[in-house]
């Protein structure tokens, strides 16, 4: 089974609204950072739960302990790549924190997936009625940490500072190159819109980075010149021409699911697509309706794409689901208008889910696709229309947003 490790475009350009987005950094404490020099699991558990309770996270030390062993008892919490991930949620805990541990010597025995031996350890502690947070935390911090210059640059620090900035640059996860490319537009273009303040960026050690979730939510609430100018009409994508096509086919079609609210189409919509993809169907419904609640994920012309912030498939490929409810459903759409398709979307990695992030919304944009969609397609003609239109689109290099 995979397990959980993402407005509708607007009349006007409207600069970004800071909305509250989980991210590695939040959680980051340099109290709870420390170099370890142990032989055994147990030394380094003890290490970092002494460190916790030292710093005053723990209001009982030997019941934290005690739970991180448990959980070490009923499966290993090394994930592979000499990382392990040591957890445990408890009533008397009030917020999330990370100890983070660095093994400077040789490796620690773990039972690791891949046998290999640890050199970081992140423990992670918190509430246990936060479900959601939780699962987030765990899938963002394993997503990021199978960097491997990450992973070089930790073992290197010498201090506290190195590992802060590498917390901060888990966050700003895209480059200049990353964001343009993604977009579809020249660097030139993303350094305009830079100066211009129209889009979110952040300036670390004089290099220009963006966070994932922010130019995730910049692209919904957005729009272009004239249309959604991202692609128009005429070359291709290279091994992302057929991106839509490929990840429909895996995906399906699921026509008219019922449901008065966009929490019960969503349910039950996820009820069928869940098993389809061995996803928990209740876990994943929490982590979409969590995303929506940040902020929601309609495009416009009654058309939605629920996707959660922080889960990736645990596959080498993506998956769009595409759904009609029985009943267009109020989404809370910029545009007022209710939904009537939703295509959920399951990407494999952070940049292919912008990519067909920025592809529905350009599919959507267009009267013609939105009038053959209305129709209901089955999945045979819908595939035959999509790679039909993906042919036809080509990267524009240059285009303009306005306010």
């Amino acid at each position: 089974m995979g397990i959980l490790a993402r407005n509708p475009l607007g009349d006007l350009f409207r600069p970004l609204k800071k909305k509250v987005v989980t991210k590695i950094s939040d959680y980051f404490d340099p109290r709870l950072v420390m170099f370890l020099d142990v032989d055994t699991r147990n030394e380094a558990i003890d290490s970092l739960v002494d460190l916790l309770t030292r710093a005053g996270n723990l209001p009982d030390q030997e019941a934290f302990k005690k739970a991180i062993l448990q959980r070490e008892q009923l499966v290993s919490t090394g994930i592979g790549m000499g990382i392990a991930i040591p957890h445990a949620k408890m009533k008397n805990l009030d917020t999330f924190f990370i100890a983070i541990g660095i093994q400077q010597k040789k490796g620690i025995e773990w039972n690791a997936l891949d046998n290999a031996p640890v050199r970081f350890i992140f423990m992670i502690g918190g509430p246990d009625d936060r479900q959601s947070e939780y699962l987030q935390i765990l899938s963002m911090l394993t997503a990021k940490i199978k960097d491997t210059e990450l992973r070089k640059n930790l073992l290197k620090a010498t201090s506290v500072n190195p590992i802060s900035d590498s917390a901060r640059f888990c966050d700003m996860d895209l480059k200049l190159k990353d964001v343009a490319e993604l977009l579809n537009v020249s660097e030139a273009t993303v350094r305009r819109w830079i100066s211009d303040g129209k889009i979110p960026y952040y300036r670390l050690n004089q290099q220009l980075r963006f966070n994932r979730s922010e130019i995730e939510s910049w692209l919904l609430s957005s729009k272009q010149e004239g249309e959604f100018a991202a692609f128009n009409d005429e070359t291709s994508f290279g091994s992302h021409q057929f991106g839509l096509f490929r990840a429909i086919y895996r995906g399906g079609v699921y026509r008219d699911i019922l449901g008065h609210t966009k929490e019960e189409v969503i349910r039950n919509s996820m009820s069928l697509i869940a098993e389809h993809l061995h996803l928990d169907a209740e876990v994943i419904t929490e982590l979409l309706l969590d995303r929506e609640q940040l902020m929601p994920t309609s495009l416009a012309n009654g058309v939605g794409v629920p996707h959660t912030r922080d889960f990736l498939l645990q596959e080498s490929y993506d998956v769009v689901s595409v759904v009609f409810p029985k009943d267009p459903i109020e989404y809370g759409a910029l545009d007022g208008q209710p939904v009537d398709m939703l295509f959920f979307l399951f990407a494999c990695d952070d940049k292919r889910h912008l990519h067909l992030l920025a592809k529905l919304a350009h599919l959507g944009s267009k009267p013609e696709n939105l009038a053959f969609l209305r129709h209901r397609p089955e999945k045979e003609d819908l595939l035959d229309y999509i790679k039909k239109w993906e042919v036809g689109l080509k990267p524009v290099r240059e285009f303009a947003v306005s306010h």
